[in-house]
């Protein structure tokens, strides 16, 4: 049984490979992604984790920097999320965290990983598992398993690794969060939101604070070039719970931008005029800019209509 777990989650940028030489790039807002992870496991398990986020981006973190931050933490558990466009990057900052403990397990969640498993795992030996499609259940349960002194993953839904025999060995699709409301959002407190390049206004011409939110999660559509990383299932959240969160970035945060990271908001118009209808009536909708995804054949005039007086 281990007191507490201490958790480095990374964000390795927007670029493969451009930690260790320049090359930096622009990161616009926070890691929603590793957001959304941090609360969850620190609502679940609270005191008992300790999480840290490290984008090494925006916080200029070069490979000298992320052995030193590791020495200093000494974690548990190391998380990266990545794509296919970072994920050469995210396999440097495995390797710096063996080479800091060969002891803290690595895990690689996102869309690279979730579509290649073995693969990702054979091409980087730095990574122990992989959890695959959304995090936070499957996540969850290693960070479980780990405070409980485990180190069998056979039980968790959703993961693949590399086994003590040199084999792989994956489990089943992994569980989804059914009623997303009850996910706390993300907050940014504890970020240095000076750090990120913000979005920039096309009549100021200034660079405004830009955040992500989720509306709803997953996709019913087979487009060949997407990857389904949030499934096929689509799971909304309450208009009332995303104006909630819209209200908190822009009084808390000062938000000026908000981008909806739903693959396709108006897969279900009812909702998505609901969702404007919500934002007007509490009056974010003149306090707020906004943007969003979704195709030209699930759009109607109402909804384009309703979308614009928002």
């Amino acid at each position: 049984m281990k007191e507490r777990l201490k958790i480095v989650l990374f964000s390795p940028g927007n670029l493969s490979n451009q930690d260790s030489e320049g090359g930096r790039g622009v990161v616009y807002s926070p890691n929603m992604g590793l957001a959304y992870l941090t609360k969850y496991v620190e609502k679940l398990f609270g005191d008992r984790v300790e999480v840290t986020v490290m984008e090494t981006v925006p916080q200029r973190l070069f490979d000298d920097d992320v052995r030193q931050r590791l020495s200093e933490i000494g974690p548990d558990l190391v998380g990266i999320s990545a794509k296919t466009f970072n994920i050469l990057s995210a396999y440097r900052l495995a390797g710096l965290a063996k080479e800091v403990d060969r002891g803290a397990l690595v895990v690689l969640g996102g869309a690279h990983g979730t579509a290649l498993p073995e693969f990702t795992l054979k091409e980087c030996p730095a990574i122990d598992v992989i959890v695959r499609g959304e995090g936070e259940l499957p996540f969850a349960g290693i960070v479980e398993t780990l405070l409980r002194g485990g180190h069998e993953f056979g039980h968790i839904a959703g993961l693949t690794w590399r086994g003590t025999d040199g084999g792989f060995h994956s489990t089943g699709a992994g569980k989804l969060l059914q009623a997303i409301d009850d996910a706390p959002f993300p907050t940014y407190e504890r970020y240095n939101l000076d750090d990120y390049g913000g979005e920039v206004n096309p009549i100021t011409g200034r660079a405004e604070r830009y955040f992500s939110i989720f509306g709803s999660r997953g996709c019913p559509f087979l487009c060949t070039f997407c990857m389904p990383l949030l499934t096929r299932k689509v799971r909304k959240r309450r208009p009332d719970k995303i104006v909630e969160e819209i209200k908190y970035l822009i009084e808390e945060m000062n938000a000026a931008f908000i981008y909806f990271e739903d693959s396709c908001m108006t897969t279900d118009l009812k909702w998505f005029e609901a969702v404007c209808g919500e934002m007007i009536r509490s009056g974010v909708n003149s306090r707020i800019r906004w943007g969003f995804e979704t195709r030209v054949d699930v759009v109607d005039k109402a909804a384009f209509d309703c979308a614009v007086r928002a």
